[in-house]
């Protein structure tokens, strides 16, 4: 019996003793995640993100006019466009901050030529 008792406690120290090397072990090979390099932000061109800044413009528009005594109510498409000459953009750096400054937009509006872009509502004579 007392060998049954000696054999019980020696694999329970091999044990405990394996785990114990097993996680200085592991500890020691853990590797530390490298430090990260910071770098100042560059700006190269600015010109690619500006030109997100066009809009597109549709917008159905009330038309009241008159020839003579001839009068007439109508609505019609507008089509056109806001947008930059991305060439006279310009940019300033204060501190950390950069400053994109737009020239002048440049707005086009066209009267519709798809069908059904014009549709006359009413129309009336002021002589009976």
């Amino acid at each position: 019996m007392k060998i049954v008792r000696l054999l019980k406690w020696s694999v329970l120290l091999l044990a405990v003793g394996g785990i114990i090397a097993a996680v200085i072990w592991w500890k020691k090979t853990d590797r530390e995640m490298p430090v990260a390099e910071l770098e100042p932000a560059k700006i190269v061109d600015v010109r690619p993100m500006v030109r997100l800044c066009s809009v597109e413009i549709y917008e159905d528009v009330p038309i009241k006019a008159n020839i003579g005594t001839r009068h007439i109510f109508a609505r019609t498409t507008l089509n056109g466009t806001i947008s930059f000459d991305l060439e006279q953009t310009r940019d300033e750096w204060r501190g950390d901050t950069l400053f994109v400054y737009l020239p002048p937009e440049i707005v086009e509006i066209r009267e519709s030529t798809d069908r059904g872009s014009y549709k006359v509502i009413d129309t009336w004579n002021e002589k009976f």
